[in-house]
């Protein structure tokens, strides 16, 4: 989203293209203007700004209209909404963030016209992920259901608001740099125990409910995938794996978070000429929300940050099966079976590899072959 709209500057070189994006913990859409005369409007930019900061950085878009979706877990973008430029105030936006987020973070807002009103545009900001040393970033002022703002509560949010309260922000920051962190580790663990007995009860719910959800997800992933690289009307092999229970995997957009990306760079190969499901380009950010390596019309890889993992590739004579390439039509075509039994131990073995990286690490996985 990044490379379409601030590096070319144009509303509509990409606008279409961002339709049916869904939100995720990377990317936050906002319909209006933050407003930036309230209290509380300024409390909602700091903390949407510092939930992405401490979950790893992220965007977010302003001017774009969002519906709910019962197939996917975040909103999707529905319609492009510019706004007026007048209702940016870039001076205002940054010092919002001076006075609102400990410790300072700079991320002014990159302003993109429209290309037919350049009077009229969207708001990007692109926010950097939280380092050792400044993490977290904290909200140092509460707005009350009174409109009072008080400086001695403050928030800390990483997607969803948590704090900790008769601290200052400054003392907080201090204790958790200086390794003391583990005194809130202690509270977790208290926090822990007190909700276990009431934690296997709503299991067994939340897991029919994120079965129903992945498998959607799933399936539609695997569409999209099967158009992208043009197998509408081609026979292929489809290796899929998606975790039963939710997660996330730790640095798959973020190198500094874990050695994720390093592995994912490094595919899984029994022997050298073996069939395998690596493919020899870089690794693709789509939209924030999974990394892909594809040629067309031969092999495609790619996982979701929800662990949904996928292998396309050709099951014609030009990859799982043998004999002619003129073949007729009605002939069948003969896998061959080394190819499959290698296939499926190389992905297998690779998703292993990677859900190693999951938030939390996933207990039982789901695998499906389809020829």
């Amino acid at each position: 989203i990044i490379g379409h709209f601030a590096g070319r500057g144009r509303l509509q070189t990409a606008g279409s293209r961002l339709i049916g994006s869904v939100e995720d913990e990377a990317i936050e859409f906002k319909a209006e203007t933050y407003r930036l005369g309230t209290d509380s409007g300024k409390q909602e930019l700091a903390k949407d700004i510092t939930a992405l900061a401490n979950a790893g950085g992220g965007i977010i878009l302003v001017g774009v209209k969002t519906q709910k979706s019962a197939h996917v877990l975040g909103d999707v973008a529905k319609e492009i909404r510019p706004f007026d430029s007048s209702l940016l105030n870039a001076d205002q936006f940054s010092q919002v963030i001076k006075e609102w987020i400990q410790p300072p973070l700079k991320t002014p807002p990159k302003w993109v016209a429209s290309k037919y009103d350049a009077t009229k545009g969207l708001v990007i900001v692109e926010v950097p992920a939280a380092t050792e040393e400044s993490r977290p970033y904290l909200v140092t002022r509460y707005v009350d259901s009174g409109g009072k703002v008080n400086t001695t509560v403050f928030g800390y949010y990483v997607r969803h608001q948590a704090g900790v309260a008769a601290m200052s922000v400054e003392s907080l920051h201090s204790i958790i740099n200086r390794g003391l962190s583990d005194r809130l580790s202690r509270i977790d663990e208290t926090l822990q125990r007190l909700v276990e007995s009431d934690q296997e009860e709503r299991t067994a719910s939340l897991r029919l409910s994120h079965k129903t959800l992945i498998e959607a997800q799933f399936n539609r992933e695997l569409q999209e995938a099967t158009q992208e690289i043009g197998f509408q009307t081609l026979p292929n092999i489809v290796l899929g794996a998606y975790p039963m229970e939710a997660i996330n995997l730790i640095g798959l957009f973020d190198p500094s978070r874990s050695e994720l990306l390093p592995r994912l760079r490094t595919p899984v190969q029994f022997r050298s000429d073996g069939w395998d499901v690596a493919i020899d380009i870089p690794l693709e950010n789509v939209h924030g929300r999974l990394r892909r390596q594809m040629k067309r019309e031969n092999k495609l890889w790619q996982i979701s940050n929800e662990g949904i993992a996928l292998f396309l590739g050709r099951g014609d004579s030009r990859f799982l099966s043998h004999g002619p390439i003129d073949r007729k039509q009605n002939d069948p075509y003969l896998i061959l079976p080394l190819a499959l039994a290698e296939l499926t131990l190389t992905f297998t073995t690779r998703c292993r590899q990677l859900y190693e990286f999951g938030l939390p690490r996933p207990k039982e996985i789901t695998y499906t072959l389809c020829l």
